[in-house]
């Protein structure tokens, strides 16, 4: 990937207004801020390029403020809810900050409580919900929850054995991986591998799309491909200090 890409890329999303930010592109925006958050704090030499830690962690702050206010809109989509409940808890690895815990596991629970909610976990449930019952588990130490989370994954893999599994499945499991930290027998011979091709491919797609639209990208497909290129950056940069 050509460095100056993802530079620019950087430079077009600190244009972005939070407060004015349309919510679907918020989680996008919050985790790209979150891997060059861990850029710079690794690499401080990499500052002139992706502003200083603090400059990345107030842009965070700034995001964990309006998903503040999200998790407690009654009114959203019972899983769009869910995903700013997961996103909320996500920021609080950089931030620090305990009120917005609280928060996130007090409107999870209310969700997991609700009959909606029920549902939504005996059907199997949705990759905000396993990523969700992950972070009450790690947090809560609730052994209910990782059960059910990992029964998702079973589920999935089940049903997705030839390889092919949407991105946000793929980030679900590879969520669950690091959470809970499990043994990962779940998966087959050779399963992990392929999965991790199918979902590199997905990306390269999303990656190419916004290459080709040039300047008439629309703000949430800028912020996604935000959130892959700085992960894939802070990936890059950590492979290449195990070479040196």
């Amino acid at each position: 990937m050509d460095m100056n890409v993802f530079i620019d890329l950087y430079k077009r999303v600190g244009k972005i207004r939070v407060d004015s930010c349309p919510p679907s592109a918020l989680s996008g925006l919050l985790h790209g801020y979150l891997s060059v958050c861990s850029i710079v704090r690794v690499y401080p030499w990499l500052e002139e390029e992706y502003g200083t830690w603090w400059d990345n962690y107030l842009r965070i702050q700034e995001i964990a403020r309006e998903l503040n206010k999200l998790v407690q809109d009654e009114s959203l989509d019972f899983d769009e809810r869910v995903g700013y409940v997961v996103d909320l808890l996500d920021a609080y690895q950089t931030i620090d900050d305990m009120p917005f815990v609280e928060l996130g596991l007090e409107i999870a629970y209310t969700l997991l409580a609700s009959e909606e909610g029920k549902t939504v976990v005996m059907r199997g449930g949705t990759p905000n919900m396993c990523r969700m019952l992950c972070y009450c588990f790690y947090f809560a130490e609730d052994e209910d929850s990782k059960s059910v989370a990992g029964n998702m994954i079973k589920g999935w893999l089940e049903e997705y054995k030839t390889g092919k599994c949407s991105r946000k499945i793929w980030q679900a499991i590879s969520f669950y991986e690091n959470v809970v930290n499990d043994n990962q027998d779940y998966y087959q011979r050779g399963e992990r591998g392929q999965l991790i091709t199918c979902n590199v491919q997905v990306e390269d797609e999303i990656i190419n799309l916004y290459i080709n639209k040039g300047q008439e990208v629309d703000v949430y497909l800028l912020t996604n491909v935000f959130q892959l290129l700085a992960g894939r950056m802070f990936e890059n940069y950590d492979k290449d200090a195990l070479l040196q």
